[in-house]
């Protein structure tokens, strides 16, 4: 099964396995990137691995980050440099007080109820839900999230703008965060069973509903470029 699990800063810190995983999916979590941030051969995506990786007690995230880097160095021999490219993409900033739908989080505490049709979080526990849901020529985005970083939420416009997101906001809490918004769609039928609103798209969406602002701009980004690695990893 395609997947990650487990690793510092989850319920299992002392292990942490990544299912039917690319090179390139490994590189992207060793240097804690976005997949545009790698640059290298197609090859990096055609074979696929099972990592099950066992973490020192105590890791952190960043020790386990390291610690990874070194098994990509050391199984597949990858050589790498790093350099820093612009990207066009969007800078998300503040527009001024936090919007309806968006608080700083007290820990232990439960975000408000999820209206009807809404994805539900786990009970006073930082957690984060995205929903996507068909409708006629559009896709209905809702987003739920409780005690998360803005870095959190960057993933997610990352994801919905189809572009690069950097966070000038310097909002460095955790937040609860409600948003829905729509996207174009294309191919394949709506989900004509469900009565789904149209939404405002995720550009009016973060200003009205959090109160922040996405902004087009070249931004930079640092890269990781592959140089070589051996296709097949060598033996334990």
């Amino acid at each position: 099964m395609r997947g990650s699990d487990g690793g510092p800063g989850s319920g299992d810190p002392i292990r942490y396995v990544f299912g039917q995983a690319t090179l390139k999916d490994l590189i992207v979590t060793a240097w804690n990137l976005q997949e545009f941030q790698v640059s290298g051969a197609a090859s990096l995506e055609r074979a696929a691995f099972d990592l099950n990786a066992t973490v020192p007690p105590g890791g952190t995230k960043a020790d386990f980050r390291i610690m990874l880097q070194n098994l990509l160095r050391e199984r597949f021999a990858l050589v790498t440099h790093q350099e820093t490219r612009d990207f066009s993409g969007y800078i998300l900033t503040k527009t001024g007080a936090p919007g309806p739908q968006l608080s700083e989080w007290v820990p232990g505490s439960s975000a408000p109820p999820a209206p009807e049709g809404w994805p539900e979080l786990p009970e006073k526990r930082p957690g984060l839900v995205q929903q996507n849901r068909a409708g006629d020529g559009y896709v209905l985005g809702r987003l739920r999230g409780r005690g998360q970083p803005i870095s959190a939420l960057v993933e997610i416009l990352h994801w919905a703008t189809l572009s690069p997101v950097v966070d000038r906001t310097e909002m460095p809490g955790r937040y609860n965060i409600s948003l829905e918004y729509s996207m174009e769609r294309s191919g394949g039928p709506p989900d004509v069973s469900a009565d789904l609103p149209v939404a405002p798209t995720i550009f009016v969406a973060v200003q009205r509903q959090l109160g922040l602002k996405l902004t087009a701009a070249k931004v930079p980004f640092p890269v990781i470029v592959v140089e070589s690695f051996d296709k097949m990893p060598s033996e334990n």
